[in-house]
Parts: structure tokens; C-alpha cells; sequence
């Protein structure tokens, strides 16, 4: 891993912290984590695996991509997705309701039947 994506996972890994109210010792304790192991992490000497940033995620009540991405880049995907739900018409939000009550298995069908509709030619003609 990269100095520059350690640096990155540390420096969010930190802004969590402050927002949470947490310190690393309440973190070690809680999620059962060396208190060398974290500071490493939080200093960018170390990346976490995938499994402990994962962990971290939950903890913290965000996404993985919020830990390992630059701010910007979340911000910036963020604010695409507000501006493209402002597009969203009650039919849209049907759906959209729809698909997040299906497990993992589900979404995945679904998606894959949207892909043989699209083959299909079931598509608007001005996309």
C-alpha cells in the first residue's frame, strides 16, 4: 500500500475520532484492536486490512470508501448523487425503495435483469 493511501486512511481515521468523541485507547478497547496496531493506522505508518477497516467502518458509522478515500473525493461523489436525486421522480423513488429491501442476492438478480431489458431494447430512445 502506498505512503499516500496510508496517509489518507490516517488523517480520516482521525477526523472520525474527532467526530465520534473517541480516543484511540476507547477504540483498542472496544473493538479489540493492539493499541500499537492502531497507532501505526493512525499515523500512516500502516494500512489496516480489509477486514479491520470494515470493522472501523461500523464503528464509526460510516462507509468504507469514507476511510480510504480523500474527503474531497466523498464530498464530490456525494454531492453528484444529491444532484442526480433531485432528478428522481416518485416512480424512481418506488423503486428505489423497492431495491433496498432486497438482500444481496436479490439486488444482484435485479441488476442483472435490468442489463438483459437494456439488451432487449427496452430503453428510453433519448439515452
Amino acid at each position: 500500500m502506498s505512503t499516500e493511501n496510508s496517509t489518507i486512511m490516517a488523517e480520516n481515521i482521525q477526523r472520525y475520532m474527532n467526530i465520534k468523541g473517541v480516543s484511540a485507547q476507547d477504540i483498542c478497547n472496544e473493538l479489540n484492536i493492539a493499541p500499537t496496531t492502531f497507532s501505526d493506522w493512525r499515523n500512516g505508518r500502516t494500512y489496516p486490512r480489509i477486514s479491520k477497516i470494515e470493522i472501523l467502518a461500523k464503528y464509526f458509522g460510516c462507509t468504507k470508501a469514507d476511510l480510504v478515500e480523500p474527503k474531497e473525493k466523498i464530498d464530490a461523489m456525494r454531492q453528484e448523487v444529491s444532484d442526480e436525486a433531485r432528478l428522481l421522480n416518485d416512480e424512481d423513488l418506488t423503486i428505489l425503495r423497492k431495491y433496498r429491501q432486497l438482500n444481496a442476492i436479490g439486488k444482484t438478480k435485479l441488476i442483472e435483469r435490468l442489463d438483459e431489458l437494456n439488451v432487449l431494447g427496452y430503453v428510453k430512445k433519448n439515452q
